[in-house]
């Protein structure tokens, strides 16, 4: 799947296959002025949501220095409590379409990037994590839990114990097929991705046959963002 996998990603310009290129070791030689070229294209964006402000800071972190004024605009950002609008399309291709899975989907995407961004001990933003380590691991459904694995995992050495459960759960709510029903599968792995965790790995082992369903002729599956995490996946599960 590797072989594929490098096939799809070549030559392709986007940031997921820029980051899946450099991840196998199969760069392209325009590489860097592509990721110079794509991070003028996302700072030229808008974004109307939280989810999105967030999304493109951590994509124009992929590609190059950290927006420093970005970042601190999120900071701002994460303390307004206006309803997202609904449905909330994630990059992952997830779509979500109540208003608190929503809510908690795109608070958990801006502290995952705050976090990135260094941003964790402003206490505004170390106190949304305090709340969602507190609250996360008894939130019901597996795609809020994903959603809060994810928001706390960069910063997890704080919230060992919210991490843990989190990923228990997550792993206790897998079906026979691997997948996690209305869930989707690849929201869930970004998330049991990000920490390290013997029993995430497993989770990620067995989910494979999900992954194996949706790889198309092309070698990708389904969405660019999909094929950085199908490298990261594969990798992790040791296929790769």
């Amino acid at each position: 799947m590797t072989t594929t996998l490098m096939a799809w990603a070549a030559g392709r310009r986007s940031r997921a296959a820029l980051l899946t290129r450099r991840f196998l070791g199969v760069p392209d030689q325009g590489d860097e002025a592509l990721a110079q070229a794509l991070a003028a294209e996302i700072r030229a964006e808008r974004p109307a949501t939280l989810a999105g402000g967030a999304w493109r800071l951590i994509e124009l972190m992929d590609l190059g220095p950290l927006p420093e004024a970005l970042a601190d605009a999120l900071v701002t950002e994460i303390e307004k409590t206006a309803a997202p609008p609904l449905p909330l399309l994630l990059p992952t291709g997830t779509r979500i379409a109540d208003v608190e899975s929503a809510r908690i989907a795109g608070e958990a995407l801006a502290l995952r990037a705050l976090t990135k961004a260094h941003r964790q001990d402003d206490p505004r933003v170390r106190g949304r994590l305090d709340t969602l380590a507190r609250r996360g691991p008894d939130f019901d459904g597996v795609t809020r839990r994903a959603s809060a694995l994810h928001g706390l995992a960069a910063d997890a050495v704080h919230y060992p114990h919210a991490t843990t459960r989190l990923v228990d759960e997550l792993a206790r709510a897998q079906r026979p097929d691997g997948g996690w029903g209305e869930a989707g599968a690849f929201h869930v792995v970004q998330a049991l991705l990000s920490v390290e965790h013997a029993e995430a790995t497993e989770a990620l082992r067995r989910a494979l046959p999900q992954l194996e369903a949706v790889r198309g002729a092309d070698g990708g599956y389904g969405s660019d963002e999909r094929g950085w995490i199908a490298a990261r996946w594969l990798r992790r599960s040791g296929r790769a």
